[in-house]
């Protein structure tokens, strides 16, 4: 099984017009992909390619053995991604973003309900996001991820406003979602523990 591979993968912006030049990796092991990089080394915009906001030219890009084409648009690469910033509907409820990203046919309502549980959001499940802080709105935005269940997890530095507690919570979420759908999650992190906690683990340095 291809859980990644990307051959001869190549981008630039105007401003900077070599971020990725024949970028090639290959994954056939690991569930789950830990990307490594210095800050500005190119792993956001990795993961906008793969997730179809970027185009970029590249011979071969195949997740969880989902081969990506250029010209796939977003919806259709079976893809969820947790981006750095929120990207949570701000005027809409916690519970609202929720169910209009929950798949019903692959993730159960008891076991969404026991994410929500796990993550301690039923507290604040009726309020606005606009509401939360940041340590909330990133625990909505991954459960929202998951409930959607897609078979590719992009998860892009998801960690940086959880403590310990929360974090291994959502570390057992997005291990039992994983078991569920059977797909690959990408994750970049400066966390240490997270990086310990995934028990199936590659690392793909850019």
């Amino acid at each position: 099984m291809d859980f990644l591979k990307i051959e001869n993968l190549n981008f630039g912006y105007e401003s900077c017009p070599l971020i990725f030049t024949d970028l090639n990796c290959e994954v056939n092991d690991a569930s789950f992909i830990h990307l490594n990089g210095i800050s500005g080394s190119g792993k956001t915009t990795l993961f906008k390619i793969i997730a179809g906001f970027i185009n970029a030219s590249y011979n071969k890009l195949i997740i969880s053995d989902i081969h990506i084409e250029r010209e796939m648009k977003p919806f259709d690469r079976n893809i969820a991604m947790v981006f750095q910033r929120s990207a949570l509907w701000q005027h809409l409820s916690v519970n609202t973003n929720i169910k209009l990203a929950w798949n019903k046919k692959i993730i159960s309502r008891d076991i969404l309900n026991s994410w929500i549980d796990h993550l301690n959001i039923n507290r604040f499940k009726n309020k606005n996001c606009s509401k939360l802080s940041a340590g909330e709105q990133q625990r909505v935005e991954i459960l929202r991820a998951v409930s959607s269940g897609k078979k590719i997890l992009l998860l892009d530095e998801p960690f940086a406003f959880q403590d310990k507690l929360n974090l291994e919570n959502l570390i057992k979420v997005i291990e039992e979602y994983r078991k569920i759908t059977g797909g690959v999650v990408v994750f970049s992190t400066h966390s240490t523990d997270a990086k310990e906690y995934f028990t199936i683990q590659e690392t793909v340095d850019i």
